[in-house]
């Protein structure tokens, strides 16, 4: 009799640490836009370091933000977002101190090691642009949906819920479209006086290209604890 309520118990145990492990399995899941820095092991994709200021035509401009897009193709094909300094974030201070711009607006190859050590991560290249080519990027991803002025685009990366809404809003206008159409980018309009980077148009275009048009976009964003 002992022996049968021993392993009566042993039962009852078992089956209840298994329930319990499958209710947090289905309702404790990190969402897709967490908080935590996701480990990406996706093939086939390209990332970029992309870093806004107020304005190219300050001698020294200011930075307002900085950022990883990663572009994937893989079963499915989509950018991921990835915030790596906003104003109110801990860290924005010390990368505004570690931005080295020269005077045709090329960002500092000791800026960019000084990056890598900070995030650990590597990129393909890098975009540098201002508040006004940042909002007609955002005009031309978007299918011509976000339409912020500069004042918007301050204030939404000024606090953590802003910028939330912000990531949110962007993906909501990519998610399940198809790319935007890269011809309708003014190139000649936005480089260099409100975007420079070390890789030709040509090379922009390629990993802008490189989604296929004929599937449908995936967006996701994560933040970094900060």
């Amino acid at each position: 009799m002992r022996k049968f309520f021993g392993i009566l118990i042993i039962a009852i145990t078992f089956f209840a640490c298994l329930f319990a492990a499958i209710y947090l399995a289905e309702n404790v899941a990190p969402s897709r836009n967490s908080s935590v820095n996701p480990n990406f092991e996706l093939t086939n994709q390209s990332s970029l370091l992309v870093l806004v200021v107020d304005q190219m035509v300050e001698k020294k401009p200011n930075l307002i933000s900085a950022w990883t897009l990663v572009f994937y193709q893989n079963q499915e094909n989509g950018i991921i977002l990835l915030p790596l300094g906003l104003r109110y974030m801990n860290n924005f201070d010390q990368l505004n101190q570690q931005l080295r711009i020269d005077s045709k607006h090329n960002i500092s190859s000791i800026t960019i090691n000084d990056y890598q050590k900070t995030f650990n991560m590597k990129w393909d290249g890098y975009l540098l642009l201002d508040l006004d080519g940042l909002s007609s990027l955002l005009a031309w991803v978007s299918h011509q949906e976000l339409e912020y002025s500069t004042d918007q685009l301050i204030a939404l990366t000024s606090n953590h819920d802003n910028a939330e809404l912000f990531l949110d809003d962007v993906c909501r206008t990519i998610n399940g479209k198809s790319p935007a159409d890269i011809n309708q980018i003014d190139w000649e309009r936005l480089s260099p006086t409100h975007l420079t980077s070390p890789l030709t148009k040509e090379k922009l275009n390629d990993v802008w290209l490189s989604l296929p048009t004929d599937q449908l976009l995936q967006c996701e964003w994560y933040m970094l604890i900060n």
